[in-house]
């Protein structure tokens, strides 16, 4: 057990886990938690399964329980994207006890924590255990429209517009003239999807994609299993990319941090795309719609338009007004009770 803790402490220092933190501005001070629990079983046999899901949509800030399980198997095998998974409503027809109490639980944890919830899960033998659960990882598309839903929320506001605004600034956001793409034949699907669009060159090398981008020219790089872990590292630092993945669904590590990034990407891609696609060809993705058509390079050919949703995200609110506001009453409800305890009056420099 002791080794176990030390090696899942360890993993702060991991190159993949650095690297992480710096590209998201993330503090190096250590604050890692260990939690020892209970190991449970998905592969335990055909009544398990294990899986992530999520209080609302990721790609569309909706309130809707979504995600993907896979039925018989351990959760390394979703995140990883090695077996795409089901939807998560699935569940409710295998079994309906434990959908409800997933349901039931995901609600109650947005509602404790204040922001909406990702959790990893897993049923043993029929029974649901709740593995984790963090913050989800919007795209900021998504973002846009939870924020502007729930404009009272103090707790998911603070920080959130700033964030939004300077993310687009880095990285513009896109949506598909769907105007122009009409004209063209979709020309291949995917599985899973990533809001926002992007056109430029398909690549499959890492060096190629970032000549491209250094002369200014939009890149869609195509990962594979064999190079999966390279575009993990080096897409997410460039500023006018899309992804395409040979494997996975929205749940596998490609699409929380294209999600987190706010990279359009189309996540495991059908076969017929490698017939039909070749290194160099210009393409648009639309991850809307989880669409990829051919297009002409010809940069008066306008296929993408800003997302203005995002574009601006203050929603007509000043910020800095509604945090003085916000930390105003607390200070007035927090100085109510210290005065309501017989304590004396304290300084305005005490708070």
């Amino acid at each position: 057990l002791s080794r176990a803790i030390q090696e899942v402490a360890f993993s702060w220092v991991a190159d993949r886990a650095v690297d992480f933190r710096r590209d998201h501005a993330i503090p190096e001070t250590p604050v890692m938690g260990i939690i020892v629990q209970k190991m449970v079983y998905g592969d335990a046999d055909e009544n398990s399964a294990s899986g992530v899901a999520f209080s609302r949509n990721p790609n569309t800030g909706v309130k809707e329980i979504s995600g993907s399980f896979i039925p018989a198997s351990q959760g390394e095998a979703l995140v990883s994207g090695t077996i795409p998974g089901y939807p998560v409503s699935q569940l409710a027809v295998r079994w309906p006890q434990a959908f409800l109490r997933l349901q039931q639980g995901l609600e109650q944890l947005e509602e404790l924590i204040g922001y909406p919830q990702e959790v990893e899960f897993t049923i043993d033998r029929g029974e649901l255990y709740f593995l984790q659960t963090r913050n989800i990882q919007f795209a900021p598309q998504a973002e846009a429209v939870y924020l502007s839903n729930n404009i009272n929320n103090m707790y998911a506001l603070t920080g959130a517009m700033e964030r939004l605004q300077q993310q687009v600034h880095v990285r513009p956001l896109y949506k598909a003239n769907r105007r122009l793409i009409k004209q063209n034949a979709v020309v291949a699907r995917s599985i899973g999807s990533t809001p926002g669009a992007q056109a430029g060159y398909i690549t499959y090398s890492l060096e190629q994609a970032q000549r491209l981008n250094e002369q200014g020219c939009g890149v869609i790089f195509v990962s594979t299993a064999d190079t999966r872990e390279d575009a993990i590292q080096e897409v997410f630092r460039m500023p006018r990319v899309g992804l395409i993945t040979a494997y996975g669904d929205n749940s596998s590590h490609e699409g929380v941090l294209t999600r987190l990034a706010g990279i359009p990407a189309l996540i495991n891609i059908e076969p017929v795309f490698f017939d039909l696609f070749h290194e160099g060809d210009f393409v648009v993705i639309d991850g809307d719609y989880g669409e990829v058509f051919l297009a002409d390079p010809d940069p008066r050919q306008e296929w993408l338009k800003i997302d203005t949703a995002v574009f601006d995200a203050s929603f007509g609110i000043d910020i800095r007004e509604l945090e003085q506001q916000y930390v105003g009453a607390f200070v007035s409800e927090f100085k109510r009770i210290i005065m309501s305890k017989g304590i004396s009056k304290p300084r305005d420099d005490d708070y």
